[in-house]
């Protein structure tokens, strides 16, 4: 490009460095005016074209809770988005991020090997995103068609994670050794909480900017490998996996996977379209994602069908494996002599048969855009009169075209070996398997050792018993798995005709210096590798020092082929470089396009580059920018106008630099700038700046701002335009967001309820304030009469002003004033600002200000205005004086003797310490995690030391608590709270002790003094709470009496346990009533009637507040050993303190009652005359049965007396 045609395109500029009022600053003036209405004009028509539909889509993003979803599983290389599972606003609702769940993280390969993963490339809205050197944020874009776009930069950022939350992936081809952690970049995440265990995701984070278009997420898409990608790796993942799998022991599993994995890993050779015969290194691969959703039996038919292959069984050895589909032998040989009866032969009709097959699948060179291979038999290998038949097929996790045609030949073909035969044969054979290879020779079906594949094998009986083999086989044919004749058609996502795949290795770059010239540079060549380069990067790192791997690289500059295209491979690529200042460096490069990236280069060699500049070298030919289109660094404008003249000349050698600059202009905008000035029409038309419709301005075309939320103003030439916040009605509550509705425009609305809103900003606080004690000179009084002859109409011309500041309440002070920030200002009374003052220059003498105005004019009247906090007292800050008559003065027109610092002396620090008054907690049956805090005589502040809780009984240190941590009592001045106490041994009695200064006097930062230390004889003593733990329990024996072992318990008795303190129910917990080893009932004590319809199950006895009761819903059972176990939790007193677990059975156990038992008597010696007496342990009436009397001498029953007989009776 000549120097004229880069003045041209940068002429607009340098308009604002051409300031003067020289001829040629005010026409270049003029030319740079024209072009930027020009500008002004086409973006107003541009904007008026989008009508009312230019709506920001971002303040409409809604994410809807999805708690249906699935998380896939990535087995080998896959282009896929994923599914939002957190969204978090901040920065005043301007940054959104994103958590985007992507798949779940494999387990190991067959020999061990974890998975690894790489996040190759990353997409935004369907371009790809190239990061700045940190391998998170953005950089820019590239499209598909290798348009840059930078609108991206700065403003997203992507974080890549594999594992879980601390197991960064820094993308392909970047290297950052700090790259962050998730919870340290998604707002509210932390170590405890968000885990992510197995999962592989990534945080996305969005910053508005409607006017480069980043208004929300965009569509995302990663392109991600995982290392499992041999079929017998994925496949015993998948099998043995317990979340997404099928769960199957490892050794349910044979080494049949194994073989698969070798088989896959064998080579194919294929004709390439464009290269000839090529190699794909791997004849199986799988590439894409399961869906769990499905069932797990369909995911592992998908993944063998893909490996070509088959899932079995074998129930002798109970364990699982794979027949691959390929060449082999024959395993077994049957004739009529090991046949038993038929053999019945099957097959497909004409009609059936397939000629053509059609596979789609998913295409690694479209971005897995779906694609697909037809594949037909010639005409000449059909059967007469046959029809055309279509085999469709899908595969959906493999992505390389070579792959399909070969599953899909394999399937064409075997489709037309068609035969199947079925027969029996003795079970000697067993031993075989499904998959295996067969041959059978029969005379009736002309088979002579044909080979045939064993698709079932079963066993079955004969009709005597004998056990017996059957076998069902398909036709087998070696051709079927040739892989002669396969081919591969490249494609774009454009065209679908000239591959984009993998790019080659770039040359090392070679450096050229030009350290001492008019631009110090440096000239970088670089051979373009091979593959389709649309363009070169040239990467740069000054960490010299470091090894390789440890470097930091920037990218400086993309150089694109002069003409567009791609680069040749081979061809030199050359970079001149100016933005360097003196440094050590090392440069690679790489090629690049709109799919992939390509490996770097080797390193350049060390450059040392120490520039210096000679700006006498500027000549005709120097060029105005370099090969990346930025100004040269080391023209000075000054240096360009000067040989404007002689580098232009005129191309018909009559026309002036000045015409030259009005044809180039007026050719590049459509304005004739000289004749439509002599016209009167130059500028366009008019703007007209309005404010609700009132005009303010005017010089171009009308800008008329509408609303409550924006409104303009002009002073002089200048316009200002304040936009601010939405004015809404009703206005937000806490927790609402904001978000746009076509009819109504911005309203408040709660937010979905997958968002996290984060509450609004603190108000910041309000600050304290130093007052003004006196002015010197001082204030004129407003509209005072100037010839009273007072002091204020006597300010010094020369010296310095000051100013006394103080506190209001009281007015004293204990230290020097410090330095604050802003300015001071010294102006006439006519508005002309005469002196600006920063705060750093101003003097402090205790509480006086020295303000060190230059010499001012006499006879003249001055005001001072003053920012707010140019001086500070501790944390309070000085006023500001915004109004003039707050210090105005007059110089007189006769000497006037300079002031001297009025500073005051400092007063002692009149505050005594602070003295702790009480300790909470404090006494007896304190709450063990109940708040630390000390009430003390006076208002203070935190302090420092360590606050320590010991033992009574040995002195021993339990806790430490720092000071530091304790916060101010919300509505106190003198109290301070130190947070929970934990540790502390419940049931025994603690002191509290503290040094002298874990409080100070909340005075000022001059008058701190430290609180008094706290001693054991202070006696600030607490005793926290025993464990809450069941103490008795109670039974109804009614109306057995006196069963204090609890041995009789009456089967319909409810049990109250009584603890040792008052309790409530916890959120959470059970009561368990057990029989021996059976539950016979769990009470659970969050039940109701309105949640479970329960009644009366469990409750807190009425009266006392110490004793829960269980009632069971049924009868206990006779004569059963019983007992209660209770959950830790389960109820808890005030504090709250969980009650302790019950689980030993014996703590709360009872017998229910299993009946009366009796005891004989007699009276007199001698039954017979009174009969036999028996007493009972309860009360009785008749049941049935008999009572027989033996003679204990004999054996000989005497009597047998019926439970009815009237002989019988009770009292």
């Amino acid at each position: 490009m000549s120097f004229l045609e880069g003045i041209k395109r940068f002429g607009k500029k340098t308009y604002k460095f051409l300031r003067g009022n020289s001829t040629a600053s005010t026409l270049v003036k003029v030319a740079a005016l024209a072009f930027l209405v020009n500008k002004l004009n086409s973006n107003k028509n541009r904007d008026n074209d989008q009508d009312t539909k230019n709506i920001d889509a971002g303040v409409r993003v809604q994410v809807p809770p999805a708690s249906d979803n699935k998380v896939p599983v990535l087995y080998g290389t896959a282009f896929f988005g994923g599914a939002i599972t957190d969204a978090v606003m901040t920065n005043s609702n301007k940054t959104m991020t994103f958590c985007i769940t992507l798949a779940e993280k494999t387990g190991a390969k067959r020999d061990g090997t974890a998975a690894a993963y790489n996040f190759k490339d990353v997409y935004y809205n369907d371009q790809r995103i190239v990061f700045k050197s940190d391998g998170f944020t953005a950089d820019y874009t590239v499209d598909r068609n290798g348009n840059f776009d930078t609108s991206i930069e700065g403003l997203v950022k992507v974080y890549c994670y594999a594992g879980d939350t601390s197991s960064p992936v820094v993308p392909d081809n970047y290297t950052n050794g700090s790259y962050p952690n998730a919870y340290d970049v998604m707002p509210n995440w932390s170590t405890g909480t968000h885990l992510m265990t197995n999962l592989v995701f990534a945080v996305v984070e969005v910053n508005y900017n409607r006017e480069k278009g980043i208004t929300g997420l965009g569509d995302m898409k990663f392109e991600i490998s995982n290392s499992l990608v041999l079929p017998g790796d994925v496949l015993s993942d998948f099998m043995q996996n317990s979340i997404y799998g099928a769960n199957i022991a490892s050794t349910k599993i044979d080494t049949s996977l194994d073989d698969l994995n070798t088989f896959s890993a064998q080579s194919v050779n294929y004709d390439d379209q464009g290269t000839g015969t090529q190699t794909l290194a791997d004849r199986y691969q799988i590439n894409g994602l399961l869906d769990t959703k499905q069932p797990v039996m369909q995911n592992i038919e998908k993944i063998t069908s893909t490996a070509g292959s088959f899932l079995k069984y074998d129930i002798h050895e109970g364990k699982f494996g794979v027949t691959i589909n390929q060449a082999g032998t024959s395993s077994a040989s049957f004739t009529d002599a090991n046949i038993l009866g038929n053999v019945d032969l099957s097959g497909t009709g004409l009609k059936e048969l397939y000629n053509k097959v059609k596979v789609e699948f998913p295409h690694r060179d479209l971005r897995d855009s779906a694609d697909f291979v037809t594949i037909e038999i010639s005409s000449s290998d059909r059967n007469s009169n046959e029809e055309d038949n279509t085999l469709q097929l899908t595969y959906d996790i493999l992505n390389e075209p070579v792959q399909a045609q070969l599953l899909g030949l394999i399937e064409l073909k075997q489709s037309r070996v068609n035969a199947v035969i079925q027969f029996t044969t003795d079970y000697s054979y067993i031993n075989l398997k499904a998959g295996d290879l067969i041959d059978v020779t029969n005379s009736r079906l002309g088979y002579t050792s044909k080979v045939f594949r064993i698709i079932t094998i079963k066993e079955q009986q004969d009709q005597t018993g004998a056990l017996q083999m059957q076998i069902t086989a398909l036709e087998y044919d070696a051709d079927v798995y040739s892989t002669t004749n396969l081919s591969r058609f490249t494609r774009t996502d454009a065209s679908g005709i000239i591959t984009i795949g993998s790019i080659g290795t770039p040359g090392t770059p070679q450096v050229t210096k030009f350290e001492r010239d008019a631009r110090p540079r440096i000239n970088v060549e670089s051979t373009a590798p091979t593959g389709i380069v649309e363009a070169m990067e040239f990467w740069r790192s000054t960490d010299v020092s470091l090894s390789e791997a440890s470097r930091t690289y920037q990218l400086i500059a993309t150089v694109k082929p002069a003409n567009g295209g791609n680069f040749t491979s081979g061809t030199t690529v050359t970079l001149d470089y100016d933005a360097l200042t003196t440094s050590d460096f090392v440069l690679k490069t790489r090629g690049v396009n709109t799919t992939t990236s390509g490996p770097f280069s080797a390193v350049s060699g060390l450059v040392n580059f120490t520039p210096k500049q000679e700006t006498d070298s500027i000549g005709p030919n120097t060029e105005l920018t370099d090969s990346t289109g930025g100004l040269l660094g080391a023209l000075a404008l000054i240096d360009i106008l000067l040989k404007l003249h002689d580098l232009f000349g005129s191309s018909d050698g009559s026309k002036s630099i000045f015409q030259r600059i009005f044809e180039i202009f007026t050719t590049e905008t459509g304005k004739d700038i000289v004749q439509e000035t002599k016209d009167g029409t130059f500028g366009g038309s008019t703007i007209i700046v309005q404010d609700e419709g009132t005009q303010v301005a005017s010089a171009g075309t009308t800008l008329n701002f509408v609303g409550d939320s924006v409104t303009a103003s002009a002073t002089g030439g200048v316009v200002t335009v304040t936009v601010s916040f939405l004015n809404l009605d009703p206005a937000p509550t806490q927790g609402q967001i904001i978000v746009f509705d076509e009819t109504r425009g911005f309203v408040a609305a709660d937010p979905p309820s997958t968002v996290t809103i984060p509450p609004p900003p603190s108000t910041p606080s309000t600050p304290t304030f130093i007052e003004f004690v006196q002015f010197y000179p001082s204030d004129r009084t407003t509209h005072r009469d100037p010839v009273t002859g007072v002091t204020y109409d006597e300010a010094p011309t020369t010296g310095s002003y000051y100013a006394k500041y103080g506190k209001t309440s009281p007015l004293v002070f204990y230290g020097a004033l410090t330095i604050g920030t802003g300015n001071i200002k010294l102006y006439k009374s006519d508005g002309t600002l005469v002196e600006t003052l920063t705060a750093s220059q101003l003097v402090i003498d205790n509480n006086v200000a020295e303000y060190p105005f230059a010499t001012r004019a006499s006879g003249t009247d001055f005001y001072i205005i003053q920012d707010q906090g140019v001086v500070k007292y501790c944390d309070d800050v000085s006023r500001a004086i915004d109004s003039p008559l707050t210090w105005n003065f007059n110089t007189p027109n006769y000497s006037v003797t300079a002031l001297t610092s009025p500073a005051d002396t400092p007063a002692s620090n009149p505050n005594p310490a602070p003295v702790a008054e009480t300790v909470s907690p404090g006494g007896t049956n304190v709450c063990p995690n109940a708040d630390l805090v000390i009430d003390f005589n006076q208002p203070v502040k935190v302090g420092t030391g360590n606050i320590e809780i010991k033992l009574v009984s040995d002195n021993s240190t339990v806790v430490t608590i720092n000071a530091a941590s304790g916060t101010i009592v919300s509505g106190t001045t003198d109290q301070i709270n130190y947070g929970p106490v934990t540790g502390v041994t419940a049931g025994v009695q603690h002191y509290v002790t503290a040094p002298a200064g874990v409080a100070k006097y909340a005075g000022d930062c001059y008058s701190d003094t430290n609180s008094q230390q706290i001693q054991q004889s202070d006696n600030f003593t607490f005793t926290p709470n025993a464990d809450l733990v069941v103490t008795s329990f109670t039974i109804n024996s009614l109306p057995i009496t006196g069963d204090t072992t609890k041995q009789k318990a009456n089967i319909q008795t409810n049990i109250e346990i009584t603890f040792n303190r008052a309790i409530v129910f916890g959120t959470a917990g059970t009561f368990t009533l057990k029989a021996g080893g059976s539950t016979v009932q769990t009470f659970d004590v969050t039940t109701t009637y309105a949640n479970d319809q329960t009644s009366e199950i469990i409750f807190l006895k009425t009266g006392v507040t110490d004793t829960v009761v269980i009632n069971p819903t049924t009868d206990l059972a006779l004569g059963t050993d019983h007992h209660v176990l209770i959950t830790a939790g389960a109820v808890v007193d005030s504090c709250p303190t969980d009650c302790q677990a019950v689980t030993s059975t014996s703590t709360i156990a009872f017998k229910t009652y299993d009946g009366p038992t009796s005891v004989v008597s007699t009276t007199n010696g001698s039954p017979n005359d009174t009969g036999v007496k028996l007493t009972f342990d309860n009360d009785v009436v008749p049941s049935t049965g008999k009572v027989r009397v033996f003679d204990t001498t004999t054996g000989t029953e005497i009597k047998t007396i019926d439970s009815t007989d009237s002989a019988v009776s009770i009292t």
